[in-house]
């Protein structure tokens, strides 16, 4: 079977930096890949590739069109999910009216999409007005625009609770099922091993390897995750302890979340204080892996 999506020894470089370094993979109708990786690993640079947003050594085939050479071929086959939703003087029916024109798309259907991701409620709402939960929602919607055959989707469930993040996996199953191709990337384990067939572990922009599901949970082994509460605002020097620590933090707000083993818990809190991190509270989160 022919290709969806074809990565053929891709290289980026900014300036002498290789953000990818000869990456190459291939991607069937309704298969569903996860890009896994610290920060910096070149997860959202593959997807600029894809979209024809970043020149590049090697090829790339969308539908076994050039993203750059036939940018408007392919990207007609790619609906985009980016982390932010950038944020425009619009109300959500004016987007979604707007996104429906770009693409050519039937308006009526297009306004269908953001029933079905359950924000049909918010369509006069102004989008800076909306949530971010809200807004994740409304990036799919707009994404979905056009039927497209391809989904690129950057931390898609990055600003979902925990019911949302499973209506919209659930909503990601079906899509596939019908055929959709998925390739997204996410720092929730939990999340790849709901949706992908394949997990591509990147680092440093190279391809370092490819794995089943069961071979991820295999190699996560015993990590579990560190829910931090700060008192002040003390995030980004802890997300740079954790860094030196050699652990990829996270933050959003008040809240800095890393993955970790058992073992690493006591030294992790201990670093954090050293270096002045005013921690109210904090939360363990075991995995608990379940068979697919």
């Amino acid at each position: 079977m022919k290709p969806v999506i074809s990565v053929n020894s891709v290289s980026k470089y900014y300036g002498e930096f290789p953000a990818l370094d000869k990456v190459s993979f291939q991607l069937g109708a309704g298969e569903a890949a996860a890009l896994w990786g610290p920060n910096g690993a070149g997860k959202t640079t593959i997807m600029r590739c894809l979209l024809g947003l970043a020149k590049f050594e090697g090829s790339i085939t969308i539908n076994g069109f050039d993203p750059v050479s036939a940018g408007q071929q392919a990207r007609a086959a790619i609906g985009y999910v980016p982390q932010d939703l950038p944020v425009q003087p619009l109300t959500v029916g004016e987007m979604v009216t707007y996104i429906a024109k770009l693409k050519r798309a039937d308006p009526e259907e297009s306004l269908h999409r953001l029933t079905q991701l359950g924000i049909e409620a918010q369509v006069n709402k102004e989008m800076q007005a909306l949530s971010g939960g809200m807004k994740q929602r409304l990036a799919l919607a707009l994404a979905l625009i056009g039927t497209p055959s391809i989904l690129l989707l950057d931390e898609p469930t990055a600003n979902l609770d925990a019911k949302g993040r499973a209506e919209l996996l659930q909503l990601l199953h079906e899509l596939r099922s019908q055929g959709m191709t998925l390739l997204f990337s996410s720092h929730r384990p939990e999340d790849v091993l709901a949706l992908a067939d394949r997990i591509l572990l990147l680092d440093g922009g190279v391809l370092e390897q490819e794995q089943t599901p069961q071979g991820f949970r295999t190699s996560l082994g015993n990590e579990s995750r560190l829910v931090v509460f700060l008192r002040n605002g003390h995030r980004d020097v802890a997300i740079d302890t954790l860094t030196r620590l050699g652990l990829q933090g996270r933050g959003e707000g008040r809240v800095v979340t890393v993955a970790i083993r058992l073992d690493q818990k006591a030294d992790v809190l201990s670093s954090l204080a050293r270096d002045g991190v005013d921690i109210e509270d904090f939360e363990w989160e075991r995995y608990a892996w379940t068979e697919q």
